[in-house]
């Protein structure tokens, strides 16, 4: 559409272009929380009633949203009510990256944005409704050119300046083209006394994590282990070798389904997160034809008056319709109906479906804006845990969730701490 040049709804770009927006010009003063997301993708969601590998398949829906970990960091962020305490710095190209950029501003999410000759990559996630399994398919991202990454260089030395940022959150992957130079380079403008900075990456980041000012290390169990080079302690064991090994305050150890763990790196207490199953959070109720929170303890007396009540339609679908109705065509509007999030199964049943997509990233985003606000990292990771479940349930796009459901499921994770796991916290 534009190979070479700059997307031109794309506001705060780096290069003369006219913004669209004031907020967002390269020339404004840069919010609360700098999202550093480099390897944006174009998301692309098909739904399949079941999927069949090796087979044809046809999809009986497809959706747009954004992809990248940055960008779902900034999205959760966003989603948690503080749109006005987040910018993006980015590159982005082609349709592709319009897209992005045009859907950001809708949310109101502060853009800088770096513009490249290649497009920007499409990543496309297969949801199959049968198994309520997801298969990802990533598009090798296109490489940065050095012109490119010098303007990224000019532009980042620009944006880190501000006395305005508490917090910084540096995400995925890196492009082609480019190294964790770019990371360390981040990490290095930190001032004295200044910034919480996150980090969501693993892979060839091991400069940006021994130059000690990485304050939080977010990344699942499966990295984790990658980190290590340990396929077989416990997750609390691989976190407390990872403090061992690089000079961090925080690891904060998502697991899917499984516990979670936060390990602090000054005082070596070990915290463990039990998050309860969605399924069991969740059920349908005839009398109310809703989805109902029913905890356990309660689930005896608990009726339409007294539970908290989750109509799919509203409470889980109606931001996304409103965020996702605007975005450029072709993007389906999301119907609100319960056909989003549930499957008839084989036995006549309806079955929850999950999206477990940007989880993780819902998980960094809504930890760190908790931390800043309450310099709490035990409360401030059990929220991201609990807003990265109540993310699962929004099938049609990532890092979308509901509040009050996040606060449900907040209410019910378990938190035990000391080096054993053994004592309530």
């Amino acid at each position: 559409m534009f190979a070479g040049t700059t997307p031109q709804s794309c506001p705060g770009v780096l290069g003369g272009i006219k913004d669209t927006a004031p907020n967002q010009s390269v020339h404004a003063t840069p919010r609360e929380i700098i999202c550093v997301g480099l390897n944006p993708a174009f998301q692309t969601t098909l739904h399949f009633r079941s999927f069949a590998p090796g087979q044809v398949n046809r999809a009986f829906r497809k959706t747009h949203s954004i992809g990248g970990k940055g960008q779902n960091v900034a999205i959760s962020i966003q989603q948690l009510g503080h749109a006005n305490k987040v910018s993006v710095l980015q590159f982005v190209g082609g349709s592709t990256g319009k897209y992005i950029c045009d859907a950001l501003e809708q949310k109101n999410i502060q853009q800088f944005s770096v513009p490249v000759q290649k497009p920007t990559r499409t990543c496309t996630t297969v949801l199959d409704f049968s198994t309520n399994t997801t298969t990802e398919l990533v598009e090798p991202s296109s490489t940065i050119d050095e012109s490119e990454k010098a303007q990224f260089y000019t532009l980042a030395r620009s944006v880190l300046s501000s006395p305005t940022i508490r917090g910084i959150a540096i995400c995925g992957t890196l492009p082609a083209g480019t190294d964790a130079a770019c990371y360390d380079f981040v990490v290095r403008m930190k001032p004295v006394n200044g910034w919480t900075i996150l980090l969501d990456a693993y892979k060839g980041v091991e400069s940006t994590l021994e130059t000690g000012l990485v304050d939080i290390l977010k990344i699942n169990g499966d990295e984790a282990r990658a980190v290590v080079g340990d396929t077989t302690s416990p997750i609390s064991a691989v976190g407390r070798a990872i403090t061992a090994k690089y000079p961090i305050r925080y690891i904060a150890v998502t697991n899917g389904p499984e516990a979670a763990c936060l390990v602090d790196g000054t005082t070596h207490t070990v915290y463990t997160y039990s998050v309860p199953a969605l399924a069991e959070m969740v059920r349908l109720t005839d009398s109310c034809d809703q989805l109902q929170y029913d905890p356990p303890a309660a689930a005896a007396a608990a009726d339409c008056a007294s539970a908290l009540r989750m109509n799919p339609a509203v409470a889980q679908l109606a931001k996304l319709a409103e965020s996702s109705a605007c975005l450029p065509s072709p993007i389906m509007a999301p119907t609100l109906s319960r056909q989003n999030s549930f499957h008839i199964g084989s036995d006549g049943e309806q079955q929850l479906v999950l999206n477990p997509l940007g989880a993780g990233d819902t998980c960094s985003g809504v930890t760190l804006a908790s931390f800043l606000e309450s310099g709490d990292m035990v409360a401030a990771f059990r929220r991201g845990l609990a807003a990265a479940s109540a993310s699962c349930l929004v099938t049609e796009s990532t890092s979308h969730f509901d509040r009050d459901v996040m606060a449900a499921i907040y209410d019910q994770i378990t938190v035990t701490s000391s080096s054993s796991d053994d004592a309530a916290v």
